[in-house]
Parts: structure tokens; C-alpha cells; sequence
């Protein structure tokens, strides 16, 4: 079963990469995502 969830940040950033491999199962709590700060400019 596929869900979709919108997730949303406190601060504007970015994707650096991603941890999970397509169609892997993932556990609750699980880092999903490597996010950082978006600089301007």
C-alpha cells in the first residue's frame, strides 16, 4: 500500500538526498531524507 504525505519544514530548504530505496519498506522514525538550509544567492 503507497500513502503520501504532504511534510512540510519550519524554514525554507532542501533535499540533499535521499536515505530509503524506492519500494523498500521503512520503519516508524526512520530517516527518510537529508534536508538543509536554503541560502540565497
Amino acid at each position: 500500500m503507497k500513502t503520501f504525505h504532504e511534510v512540510t519544514a519550519g524554514q525554507p530548504a532542501r533535499v540533499l538526498a535521499v536515505l530509503a530505496e524506492d519500494g523498500a519498506p521503512v520503519e516508524y522514525g526512520q530517516p527518510l531524507f537529508t534536508l538543509g538550509l536554503r541560502t540565497e544567492g
